[in-house]
């Protein structure tokens, strides 16, 4: 919904800093996304507080209805609805409409108006206490409860009455002119304190909001605490919201639907209702270059929106028969420009180098790629969905960089396949029991040590981002910590042989476990590239290893002998060494063409470009290392 109303609320001296905080940016961000929210200024007049079991006197206001993202609605008492002139008085029987000043919420721009700084208030806001107070109500509407409004409820016709029901009857109203246009009226309280708003509401100016029989406040001339800018008046309200009286403009064909996101496209935009004088014609928030134009017709020159996307075509005619034309089907532009889905590999080295793949659309010869600003060398256009980069050096660890591709037509939106992320090298070692070692750049965010096993913990596998790590028990039971995310496990298997280690994909969205046999379970976005399971082996499979792509994994069995799948590649192995202490794990390094072996004494056995760094191999430990996971 568009229109939202509410009729709870609770005083302001009674709500916490914290909650007021954390209404603040909700309805901060629901006015954004130009919903109308209205609320209650409550029916306890100036004394929000105040209830029948506890007459508080306090001056108060209502939240959430001082919310600035919100319109407050007070009370008045209509004893004569004559068209264009009703008769009101601001309400003060059986309760009384809320209204006042804020002790906590500084006022936003709109209502530092000079007409709406109320000589009633008293008390400033903001940290140097110089700041105008939020002020409430800003409109009110019928809400005497010995004048109710008729409603139909539970089977029959009652008169309601209240500050409960003043709000949804604006809301009502709001709702209603919504219909007249395309674009929802969004935030009210900006119209409402601007210029021209006077004409569309019935100013009350006389009575108080006082229910304990003091003059605070009282309706006057213009704005005020009792009954701010005043009742709708429907018909005006149309005009001031939606700015079209007469309706809206129709848009019904574009001549092309397509073109570069660096604009030049010519366009012909048809439909009715374009008016007399030149219109505004928007391509998403983006102002186009109107040529020429009739009643029916609109001829424009796109702008440069500079990335790719489908953009909704609006004509916003000026004038008696202003309005904004519906974003619908007919009037839908697609701007073309590169697009990324995915860069494998994801990661690597701080030092970069390395050469990775960018799959997306739209690539050509020419096109120019950059890795959180800095420039790529070595671009080849494999194909118009594919291209190949040599990594530029990375400046930043801790949070991933945006990959984008600039072309002719246009550059690269960010996307979230499109990050690519630098780590500094590292790798964690994980115990049975479900403890974590971590050395180098590697970090920690939480083990298993603690918690009651079905079956030891057998290996784990990082994200992308290191910033989190899965385990995995022999049961296939799999356990997330960090930004981890579950897709599955082998828990509820009947397994032939026992799960023995695990690897995740470059992406972090699926991750392969393996059993002693060398059997593979995928799960999430993780691939089959083969396995050992039909093999007779000299030792069992203890763990595997990904490739940066995602296109292959290794196998590594206790004596250290290596299987290679997919794209993977040989390094090395200690097959044909005798070691002290069996292999239980490996993990590949940042590069892609070097990983290390882990024994069960924490003994590490780099190969190919992978770095030593340390090992257990000397300390006495508790329990026996199970496997390892790389940074």
């Amino acid at each position: 919904s568009k229109v939202l109303s509410t009729s709870w609320g609770q005083c302001e001296p009674l709500v916490s800093p914290g909650d007021l905080k954390a209404e603040h940016d909700l309805f901060t961000v629901a006015a954004l996304q130009g919903q109308t929210i209205l609320a209650a200024a409550g029916d306890s007049g100036s004394a929000d507080c105040a209830t029948t079991n506890r007459p508080d006197q306090t001056l108060a206001v209502d939240d959430p209805a001082v919310q600035t993202g919100v319109t407050g609605v007070g009370g008045t008492s209509l004893t004569a609805a004559s068209p264009g002139s009703p008769t009101e008085t601001a309400w003060n029987s059986g309760g009384a409409g809320g209204g006042g000043n804020s002790t906590q919420i500084v006022a936003e721009s709109w209502q530092q108006v000079p007409s709406a700084q109320s000589s009633a208030t008293s008390y400033s806001c903001s940290v140097s206490f110089n700041q105008q107070c939020r002020e409430v109500p800003d409109v009110s509407a019928s809400a005497d409860l010995n004048r109710g409004d008729a409603i139909f409820w539970n089977g029959g016709w009652h008169a309601f009455g209240g500050t409960s029901q003043a709000s949804p009857l604006w809301a009502a109203v709001v709702a209603t002119t919504n219909q007249g246009c395309a674009n929802p009226a969004g935030l009210l309280n900006p119209i409402l304190y601007g210029p021209g708003a006077a004409s569309a509401l019935n100013d009350v100016t006389i009575g108080n909001n006082n229910i304990f029989g003091g003059t605070q406040y009282q309706a006057g001339a213009g704005y005020d605490l009792a009954t701010g800018w005043g009742s709708p008046k429907a018909g005006a309200l149309l005009t001031l919201l939606s700015g079209s009286p007469a309706g809206c403009p129709t848009i019904t064909n574009l001549s092309t639907s397509s073109g570069p996101a660096v604009g030049g496209t010519t366009v012909t935009i048809s439909g009715s209702g374009f008016g007399t004088g030149t219109p505004v014609v928007n391509f998403g928030p983006a102002i186009a270059q109107v040529a020429a134009f009739t009643s029916t017709s609109v001829t424009v020159v796109t702008p440069n929106v500079t990335f790719g996307g489908t953009a909704g075509v609006t004509v916003t005619t000026t004038g008696t028969a202003a309005g904004t034309s519906p974003v619908q089907t007919a009037s839908l532009f697609t701007f073309l420009s590169p697009q990324v889905s995915s860069v494998v590999s994801n990661h690597g080295p701080l030092s970069g180098g390395g050469r990775v793949t960018v799959n997306g659309s739209g690539f050509a010869p020419g096109d120019t790629v950059s890795f959180g600003g800095s420039t790529a060398s070595g671009v080849q256009v494999v194909s118009s969905s594919s291209l190949s980069v040599v990594v530029p050096v990375g400046t930043e660890t801790s949070t991933p960089v945006a990959v984008v591709v600039v072309g002719s037509t246009g550059t690269s939106p960010a996307v979230s396949g499109a990050n690519y992320y630098y780590a500094l090298p590292g790798y964690q070692m994980v115990a049975s029991d479900g403890g974590v070692f971590a050395f180098g750049h590697s970090g920690f965010f939480g083990s298993a040590g603690n918690l009651r096993l079905s079956a030891p913990i057998v290996g784990s596998a990082l994200t992308p981002t290191a910033q989190g790590y899965w385990l995995v028990g022999a049961s296939g039971q799999v356990l997330s910590f960090g930004d981890a995310t579950y897709f599955g496990s082998a828990a509820q298997l009947a397994l032939a042989h026992p799960i023995v280690g695990m690897a995740a994909t470059p992406d972090g969205q699926g991750y392969w476990l393996v059993a002693s046999d060398g059997g593979i379970f995928a799960y999430g976005d993780a691939g089959y590239h083969g396995s050992t399971g039909g093999l007779t082996l000299n030792r069992p499979i203890v763990g595997m290893a990904a490739t940066p792509d995602g296109q292959g994994y290794w196998l590594v069995a206790s004596d250290g002998g290596i299987f290679a799948y997919g794209d993977a590649l040989f390094a090395g192995s200690t097959g044909a060494l005798t070691l002290n202490r069996p292999i239980v794990g490996m993990s590949v390094d940042l590069t892609g063409d070097g990983y290390w072996l882990v024994a069960s004494d924490g003994g590490i056995f780099a190969f190919g470009t992978a770095p030593f760094f340390g090992s257990t191999g000397n300390i006495v430990l508790n329990r026996p290392i199970t496997g390892m996971a790389a940074a």
